[in-house]
């Protein structure tokens, strides 16, 4: 399995959530967005930030198994980055 994490950079997400946000749907971008958010927080542990950087270096990783693109492109996405949680 590959290690997505190496293709995280803050600049891509921000530009893969402003060019995609629309395909991916709100539960998609607001579960980054909450993953990104949980990075800045110095208390996070490692382990978790090890893999919030993975779920995300695949949501930008520019090879996804199914292409952004395609009518269900996000799917696989979703499978990476986990729901948020029920309020």
């Amino acid at each position: 399995m590959s290690d997505y994490s190496t293709h995280f950079s803050v600049s891509r997400f921000w530009q893969k959530l402003r060019d995609g946000a629309k395909n991916m749907g709100l539960d998609l971008a607001y579960s980054a967005l909450v993953l990104y958010y949980a990075l800045q927080d110095p208390n996070m542990p490692k382990w978790a930030q090890a893999k919030a950087y993975g779920a995300l270096g695949y949501l930008i990783f520019p090879a996804d198994a199914v292409p952004d693109w395609w009518p269900v492109g996000c799917s696989g996405n979703c499978m990476c980055v986990p729901p948020r949680h029920p309020r």
